[in-house]
């Protein structure tokens, strides 16, 4: 057991992990956390430049950016902080380090899926608010002042009077997980073009999945699945019906990802 796990080789594993990480991505952390900032200033010249007037920066642009930008952030950075192990210097130093291939698939996972995104969320989140406090006029609310139903779904609808429940936070949460596991998977998997060929896969699965998943869902027209949606049911309990099989799909993709990962750093040689 001491062979595969130790706290204390982990912590300091991870401690020169971070240390890494901030050396190789904090820069460039830093630069997409104040994007909003610069992105913000620029819609408001160009707006005067060509309009006259100050524009209003509503929700309409801030939400789409802030999407693309986290988008473009977990697909790059995977990459530049461990898509270095399959060259042959810098992966023959990674295998050497004294840390278990256990330990080394924890602190990637740890640092990539959920010390950046947390640092990223944390800093998009500061440069919202201080956009929101001081250039409220033109700005508009800070999300982080938002009612929850505005962003995360919460009571979205109302059907027949009663109030629907679907968590689109975690949804949000989930997709992210499963995108950035992904993108660390191609980081260390293909030795060239990383990013583009992971892509390229990415899109190729899930039409592969769709495909797969609507064909089914079409042979189910009948028989079970047709009795349980047309029987008399409320609409919250087909939703819980389909959150769980969302879940069980996402925690089963979540554990393949994760294997994959792990069975690539086992067979890593230089």
């Amino acid at each position: 057991m001491n062979r595969i796990f130790n706290f204390s080789r982990f912590g300091r594993y991870l401690a020169y992990d971070l240390r890494n990480a901030r050396n190789n991505a904090g820069f460039t952390l830093l630069v997409y956390g104040l994007a909003p900032i610069f992105f913000f200033f620029f819609y408001e010249i160009c707006s005067l430049v060509f309009s006259g007037y100050f524009g209003n920066f509503g929700l309409g642009w801030r939400i789409p950016f802030l999407f693309v930008l986290m988008l473009v952030c977990f697909t790059l950075l995977p990459a530049r902080l461990y898509g270095r192990v399959t060259d042959r210097r810098y992966g023959t130093e990674f295998l050497m380090l004294p840390a278990s291939t256990f330990e080394k698939f924890l602190s990637m996972v740890i640092v990539t899926a959920v010390v950046m995104p947390l640092c990223l969320s944390l800093m998009l989140l500061v440069s919202d608010t201080l956009l929101g406090l001081v250039f409220g006029a033109l700005y508009g609310e800070p999300l982080l002042f938002m009612d929850n139903a505005v962003l995360f779904g919460v009571d979205p609808l109302a059907v027949a009077g009663d109030s629907l429940y679907v968590n689109f936070f975690a949804s949000f949460l989930v997709g992210w997980w499963i995108w950035i596991l992904f993108f660390i998977l191609g980081a260390v998997f293909f030795k060239k073009s990383k990013v583009a060929k992971t892509l390229l896969s990415y899109l190729l699965i899930s039409l592969v999945l769709g495909v797969t998943f609507s064909a089914i869902l079409l042979k189910t027209q009948t028989g079970t699945a047709e009795a349980f949606f047309t029987k008399d049911i409320d609409i919250q309990t087909a939703v819980n019906f389909l959150n769980v099989i969302s879940n069980a799909v996402n925690f089963l993709i979540s554990a393949v990802l994760l294997g994959l990962i792990y069975w690539r750093l086992r067979a890593l040689k230089h």
